[in-house]
């Protein structure tokens, strides 16, 4: 049985950097960032990229599934919107394969500062610290975890547990 472990969180909550510990703990695994599949220049958000990010995603996490090299395909992603998560997972061949949900999140001065650390997030158009970035995540169907006072590797290796389970 293969998993594909989909990430999901505000940015700054540690998405990227979990999954890269992830990448050191579960056997046969690829990553598939979806910053990757939108890494534009300007950074535009309207219907027709959200449409290529949807399309990008499905096509590579397809082609990982289906590749017998890979047991574990974990997917860092970024979208307030479950119901695209759950369009992305129907439009996967999922034969064989668990999906595990997680959200990350932390408190909003741990955001902020790791958020300003970071090079790449400050060139987005749109504002990552908009309120609504902090309850979005809350009714999503996915396990929960709090980084806040918890390293990269510690949050990885809960959720290499989880999955283990």
């Amino acid at each position: 049985m293969k998993n594909l472990i989909i990430i999901n969180g505000a940015a700054g909550v540690g998405k990227t950097t979990v999954s890269m510990h992830l990448r050191e703990i579960l056997p046969k695994n690829v990553m598939l960032d979806g910053d990757w599949c939108w890494f534009s220049n300007p950074y535009i958000v309207n219907d027709e990229t959200k449409k290529m990010w949807e399309r990008n995603l499905s096509f590579l996490l397809n082609s990982f599934i289906a590749c017998s090299e890979f047991d574990n395909i974990i997917a860092p992603i970024c979208t307030r919107r479950e119901s695209m998560i759950q369009e992305l997972v129907n439009s996967l061949d999922m034969t064989n394969t668990v999906a595990h949900q997680f959200v990350l999140h932390c408190s909003k001065p741990i955001r902020k500062k790791r958020v300003d650390g970071d090079q790449s997030m400050r060139k987005r158009g749109a504002n990552i610290y908009d309120s609504e970035w902090e309850t979005v995540f809350d009714n999503m169907p996915a396990q929960k975890i709090d980084t806040t006072n918890l390293t990269a590797k510690q949050v990885a290796e809960i959720i290499a547990s989880k999955i283990d389970s």
